[in-house]
C-alpha cells in the first residue's frame, strides 16, 4: 500500500486512474471533513519502538484517540520512515503526521462568473498554487487551466495554496473551450503581457490596459466582467492568434525591471482588478 499512496502523490495519471488523491496535515483534513467530503483512508505515523498508544502523540495521537471525529473507510499506522516515502521529501515528516486518501471533490462549477482566472502552460507548481489560494483570498470565481498546465491535485500545488486547489472550482480544456465559456458568461479577455519596449506609460492607474495593434491605452477597466489570462515566462500565451485585438494588461514597472514571477504579477493584476471593478460599480451606481 506503500507504493499505492506514493504514486497518488506522484503521479496525475494514477490520480486520474483512482480517482482520489493525498492530502497531508490534520487542519485540512479536518477542513474537509467538516465540510462533508467522504475520506478513503487516513494514515498515521508512529514510532518504529511503539511500546504503548500511549506514545502516539501529536496529530497522529488526535486521530488515534478520537477516530470517531475523523471518520474514513480504512485507517492505516506507518513508520517515520514509510511517511516519508509516501508524503514525499518536500514534506517535514515526523512520528505526528497524519495524511488521508480523498476521492476527488466533486465541485460545482460557478453558474455566474465574473472574474475567471486562466492559467495557460504554468508548470510551476509553487506559481500555481500561490494564484490559487491569492484567486481564493481575493473573491475570484473560478479558474480555467489551458490543457498543458500543471494539475491542480499536485502535491506541491495542494501544500502551496493550503489545500485550497482541492476544493477549488476549476475546468481544464484548450483555446475553443475557453471561448466558449466566455461567450457563456460574457466575459472579456484579457491577456497578461509585458508593455512594449517602445511605449511610454500614460495609464492613470496601478495597471495599464492596452491595445496590442493600435497600441491605444485605456484609463478605464475594459469590462465589469473579466477573464485574465496568465502565460509562463518561457512560453507566453499559446493562442496562436492571441496577437490579435485580444486587450492586454500590465503592470508599469520602473528601474529597469521588465517582468515579474508570474505568481507575483497575477496576484498585483487580480488585486488591482478587484479595485478597479469595485470603483466602477460606485460610479455607476452613482448615476
Amino acid at each position: 500500500m506503500v507504493v499505492y499512496f506514493e504514486e497518488l502523490r506522484r503521479d496525475n495519471s494514477r490520480r486520474k486512474r483512482q480517482g482520489s488523491l493525498i492530502v497531508h496535515g490534520v487542519k485540512y483534513i479536518k477542513d474537509l471533513i467538516a465540510k462533508g467530503h467522504h475520506i478513503k483512508s487516513i494514515g498515521i505515523t508512529a514510532p518504529e519502538d511503539l511500546k504503548s498508544v500511549d506514545d502516539i502523540a501529536g496529530s497522529s495521537g488526535e486521530v488515534f484517540k478520537n477516530i470517531d471525529q475523523f471518520p474514513a473507510d480504512r485507517y492505516y499506522v506507518t513508520s517515520v520512515e514509510w511517511t516519508r516515502k509516501i508524503l514525499g521529501g518536500e514534506a517535514r515528516v515526523n512520528n505526528r503526521e497524519i495524511w488521508a486518501e480523498i476521492p476527488f471533490p466533486n465541485i460545482s462549477f460557478p453558474q455566474n462568473i465574473s472574474k475567471l482566472l486562466v492559467l495557460d502552460h504554468i508548470i510551476d507548481a509553487v506559481n500555481a498554487g500561490m494564484l490559487i489560494r491569492a484567486a481564493n483570498a481575493l473573491r475570484w470565481d473560478a479558474s480555467f487551466f489551458i490543457a498543458g498546465t500543471i494539475d491542480l491535485f499536485d502535491e506541491q500545488v495542494i501544500r502551496t495554496s493550503r489545500c485550497t486547489s482541492v476544493t477549488w472550482p476549476s475546468k481544464t480544456g484548450f483555446w475553443h473551450h475557453l471561448h466558449a465559456l466566455t461567450k457563456e458568461h460574457d466575459l472579456t479577455l484579457v491577456i497578461a503581457d509585458t508593455m512594449p519596449h517602445n511605449k511610454s506609460i500614460q495609464s492613470q492607474n496601478n495597471i495599464c490596459f492596452w491595445n496590442p495593434t493600435t497600441q491605444e491605452i485605456y484609463n478605464e477597466i475594459p469590462s465589469s466582467r473579466i477573464a485574465l489570462v496568465l502565460g509562463s515566462k518561457m512560453h507566453g500565451v499559446t493562442y496562436r492568434d492571441a496577437s490579435e485585438d485580444i486587450i492586454r494588461v500590465s503592470i508599469p514597472m520602473l528601474n529597469n525591471v521588465n517582468s515579474l514571477n508570474v505568481a507575483m504579477a497575477g496576484n498585483i493584476l487580480m488585486h488591482e482588478i478587484n479595485r478597479l471593478m469595485n470603483i466602477d460599480n460606485k460610479i455607476k451606481h452613482n448615476n
